[in-house]
């Protein structure tokens, strides 16, 4: 999970099996939200990033709901107010 690239915003899911988190815009294959799924030994698996529909700007924050589906976070987008506008996406299923 941890590159010299740099991760912030870490948020796991609440059955504890998905860990969100945001890698910065450095990293070779691209910044944006990353989530990793655990692995029946116990460590993360190999984290893959979200889709482009949701990492299409510069992602500030991300947070995943108490329903495990509901993902809010913050971007900065040409149609938004500004850096810190919030939004809403649902995960169905991690591909």
């Amino acid at each position: 999970i941890n590159t010299g690239s740099g991760e912030t915003s870490p948020s796991i899911s609440p059955d504890g099996k998905k860990l969100f988190f945001i890698r910065t815009m450095f990293h070779k294959h691209g910044g944006g939200i990353y989530v990793s799924e655990s692995q029946a030994n116990g460590e993360w698996g190999k984290p893959k990033r979200l889709p482009e529909y949701i990492n299409n700007s510069y992602i500030g924050e991300a947070r995943i709901c108490a329903d495990g589906k509901t993902l809010l976070f913050s971007a900065e987008r040409k149609e938004g107010k500004g850096f810190r506008d919030i939004y809403l996406t649902k995960i169905d299923s991690i591909g």
